[in-house]
């Protein structure tokens, strides 16, 4: 919101209806300055540095410092405002642990920073990917999939995770345990989240070598 005062100007940063953060830029009016014109300029280039400001934190506040992929808190509004069919998957990653204890935190890092850009591969014109934390990431596709198809594209986000990547002038490997819900139009995206996320854990019991077929989430009539 930007309110000007005579020569005050303030702009408040307000992220997902909550201010985060607020900045004030007050530029009072100086005998120095003989024209108006200079002190407006003045004025411009403070309220487009504020606006620049308030775009970083928003960006900062829905993403992911080290991936740059959407987090947690983006990758749920986005499930949330996204009401038509979709498909959810929740991805935890296999023998990441060992890589970052044997090799130290920046492998660690560097690993994570790899499976994003793969995950990135995966993504279409309003999808979605983000890192949830730790080792575990989340993809939203908005296209509708059948169950077959939405496997399959899950079973080769797998294959493409489990490739060989260089951290540190070492090769190593993960794997990707992926579970898959598809959600009717309207369905909760709570509910596609919990079935993505039992699909996941029952693939990583079982260590089956590619993802289980999708679970089917129907629209609540509650």
């Amino acid at each position: 919101m930007l309110a000007v005062t005579g020569w005050q100007t303030a702009t408040w940063i307000v992220v997902a209806g909550s201010a985060v953060s607020s900045a004030l830029v007050v530029v009072r009016q100086l005998t120095a300055f003989a024209d108006n014109a200079r002190l407006l300029r003045i004025v411009d280039a403070k309220v487009a540095e504020v606006n620049r400001l308030a775009a970083e934190m928003e960006h900062r506040a829905f993403h992911d410092a080290l991936t740059g992929l959407a987090n947690r808190a983006m990758f749920q509004r986005r499930l949330d405002e996204h009401t038509d069919a979709r498909v959810v998957l929740l991805i935890d990653l296999d023998g990441f642990k060992p890589i970052n204890d044997t090799y130290g935190h920046a492998a660690g890092d560097a690993v994570l920073a790899a499976v994003a850009l793969r995950l990135r591969e995966f993504t279409g014109p309003g999808d979605v990917a983000a890192r949830l934390g730790g080792d575990e990431f989340g993809m939203l596709w908005t296209q509708p999939l059948t169950g077959d198809e939405a496997r399959a594209r899950a079973a080769d986000l797998a294959a493409a995770i489990g490739l060989p990547m260089m951290v540190l002038g070492q090769e190593v490997r993960v794997g990707a345990s992926i579970g898959v819900a598809i959600g009717d139009a309207g369905c909760s995206g709570d509910a596609l989240l919990h079935e993505a996320d039992l699909a996941m854990y029952a693939q990583k019991a079982a260590k089956a070598p590619r993802p289980s077929a999708p679970r089917q989430v129907a629209r609540s009539h509650h």
